[in-house]
């Protein structure tokens, strides 16, 4: 079977997908989640990123090209009876104005998991990120593999 080229994407012979954009973070560790209101949640260490579109330093990720993305995100609750509000957000901008993709959460009790993901559809240069509600956040601010976000093209 010969090789098939679509933009940056190439079907192998062996039925592989090259060049398909895809990243996946976490927290690492003691102090590495964000318990401020409007906060961005930054997952510093990174296991996947194909097209060096996640910025492990601002937590926030930049499609490298136009398509429609699936991300994911969890976090942990911390063990207090509160609520804790959070968003996969999108900025057409640069990052001046952020739009909510999905909210996620729960009430922060005996450290829930809150996890969720969508998919959305980006231009070019659109950039996606993890953040805190103005309104409510209680985090477990120590996770590892708890507090993941990830994303791919998928068409």
């Amino acid at each position: 079977m010969p090789q098939l080229n679509i933009g940056d994407i190439t079907l192998t012979n062996s039925g592989a997908l090259q060049g398909r954009v895809a990243f996946a973070a976490m927290q690492n560790g003691s102090g590495s989640g964000n318990n401020s209101t409007n906060g961005v949640q930054i997952y510093q260490t990174e296991h996947v990123d194909t097209h060096n579109a996640y910025n492990n330093s601002t937590g926030i990720f930049i499609a490298p090209v136009s398509g429609v993305y699936f991300f994911y995100a969890s976090l942990m609750g911390s063990n207090s009876d509160t609520r804790s509000v959070h968003y996969i957000s999108k900025s057409t901008d640069g990052g001046s104005n952020w739009s909510f993709l999905v909210q996620f959460g729960g009430q922060a009790k005996q450290y829930n998991q809150f996890t969720t993901s969508v998919v959305s559809s980006l231009n070019a240069n659109d950039q996606v990120s993890v953040r805190n509600s103005s309104y409510a956040c209680a985090l477990y601010t120590s996770c590892t593999q708890e507090a993941v976000f990830g994303g791919y093209l998928i068409g």
